[in-house]
């Protein structure tokens, strides 16, 4: 079973804050909707890390990471700052995970859930029916057509948001740009 005593204090650092910084960076690539989208992707950030920190996952070590964070809930807000460096501390975290020989398994589950959070963020809201023209609509629906062709020739370098019709395309940009951090 993995512990976060395999990290140094900064890393450990990093790695139980990044969950809420991706859910929060991802809440932040466009700002349709306003108050009420802001709201309701909040409520899906705080929704999926109380799960995680509840032990609804099969890893030890995601329970730990989780618990970790969400007892530091008096501190998500300043977490809020600096998020353009999400991406690239996505990238940090994999190569730490790595360089410690965290196991394979945990790995998995910590960047799956990366994933699964800023698609419940991404999904919370559904701007593209709310707030796109018909024009707009046509574009997305291109854009849906086009990442499943794509997915088909590179399943690995796109993500499968097919499941995330009805988000903005700053969204799916930000759920793509992820998944490359995280995965490639």
């Amino acid at each position: 079973m993995a512990s976060l005593n395999l990290f140094e204090k900064d890393e450990k650092t990093l790695i139980v804050q990044l969950p809420y910084r991706v859910g929060y960076w991802l809440s932040r690539a466009d700002d349709t909707g306003g108050d009420e989208a802001d709201e309701k992707e909040r409520a899906a950030l705080y929704g999926i890390i109380k799960r995680a920190a509840s032990g609804e996952f099969k890893s030890a070590f995601i329970h730990i990471v989780f618990a970790g964070l969400y007892m530091k809930k008096s501190n998500w807000t300043q977490w809020d700052d600096h998020i353009e460096t999400v991406l690239q501390d996505c990238r940090s975290v994999v190569d730490i995970m790595k360089k410690r020989d965290l196991p394979e398994a945990d790995r998995k589950v910590y960047l799956d859930l990366m994933m699964q959070i800023a698609i419940e963020v991404a999904r919370a809201f559904q701007e593209y029916e709310r707030a796109a023209s018909i024009w707009g609509r046509l574009y997305a629906k291109w854009e849906l057509l086009t990442e499943k062709i794509l997915r088909v020739f590179n399943p690995k370098k796109i993500p499968d948001i097919a499941v995330c019709p009805n988000i903005s395309p700053q969204e799916r940009r930000a759920l793509i740009a992820l998944h490359k951090a995280l995965y490639s």
